[in-house]
């Protein structure tokens, strides 16, 4: 069975029914807010963080770039000022539409400075779940199978992407790049070399840091319940894509 399709009247329709934006605003004000949304995913930074696709060759994301269409749609030339969303699409942008005031989107998209990234970043994230979660009955009525919890996973997921533009993510990058630097520093020694340099330096330290951090995540757990709940579901978002690599 050939697939539905939706252009932006779908797309805004569904965000005002499903996303308890009522009447609240004009369609006109509603379509404003998709083709900006829209001209912000096609910048090139921002196709970069959602698709992580580093060659040609690389799949990167798989679920955005195999199963979604958004910087790929096209007029459909049957339909006037229609585009060829699919349905995972649609409920992406809709609940963007519903967020498009939300303070993190706001500053990503206009580039502002981010001042107390950690907080940002879970506000958005608490934000854009409890969103989305208004679209799950209308994936029920018009979805192609899969599981509702595996879709908003990975919606999640992009979701989460977002907060790893550039002037999000400057110092995270940074500490990534210094622990790649020690691997790749030790990955070239001979296996007798690295045994001897982990019995002489390492070994009591790394031991030392697992235990921190393996504390620190028992501590999210017990205090931090939501960012617990985050941390989990990038370390399975993380499995996904070992799998599709």
């Amino acid at each position: 069975m050939e697939k539905e399709l939706y252009g932006k009247d779908e797309i805004i329709e569904i965000a005002m029914k499903h996303g308890k934006l009522n009447h609240e605003f004009s369609k006109t004000s509603l379509e404003k807010r998709l083709n900006t949304i829209l001209d912000f995913l096609n910048e090139e930074r921002v196709q970069t963080v959602l698709e992580q696709q580093r060659t040609k060759k690389d799949v990167g994301n798989y679920f955005y770039n195999k199963e979604m269409n958004v910087t790929r749609a096209k007029i459909k030339k049957t339909v006037f000022d229609g585009y060829n969303y699919n349905v995972i699409d649609a409920i992406f942008l809709a609940s963007l539409v519903c967020l498009f005031e939300q303070p993190l989107f706001k500053k990503l998209r206009n580039q502002v400075k981010i001042k107390e990234a950690d907080q940002e970043e879970n506000n958005w994230m608490k934000e854009s779940v409890t969103m989305l979660q208004e679209f799950e009955e209308y994936w029920s009525e018009k979805g192609d199978g899969m599981e509702w919890e595996t879709l908003a996973l990975n919606i999640e997921s992009l979701f989460y992407r977002l907060t790893l533009l550039p002037d999000m993510s400057k110092y995270a990058a940074e500490i990534q790049i210094k622990l790649k630097s020690i691997l790749n520093t030790f990955d070239p020694l001979s296996d007798q070399h690295k045994v001897e340099f982990y019995e002489k330096v390492m070994k009591n330290r790394i031991n030392k840091i697992q235990t921190d951090l393996d504390r620190y995540i028992k501590d999210l757990k017990q205090n931090h319940p939501d960012d617990y709940y985050f941390y989990k579901s990038v370390q399975v978002l993380n499995e996904i894509d070992k799998d599709y690599d």
